[in-house]
């Protein structure tokens, strides 16, 4: 089974990140650049054909 999901790392430190959060496929993220620009994570993935 594939799960479609987006591992999200935030504030990185010399061994690992201070945040580990995990999207489930029908979410949208932001960066912290730009919070007001919506990412839809559907978008980043392949559709199947058929």
């Amino acid at each position: 089974m594939h799960r479609r999901e987006v591992l999200v790392f935030r504030e990185p430190t010399p061994d690992d990140y201070r945040q580990l959060n995990t999207q489930p496929g029908n979410a949208a993220i932001a960066p912290l650049a730009f919070p007001d620009i919506r990412i839809p994570i559907t978008q980043l993935f392949l559709q199947q054909m058929g």
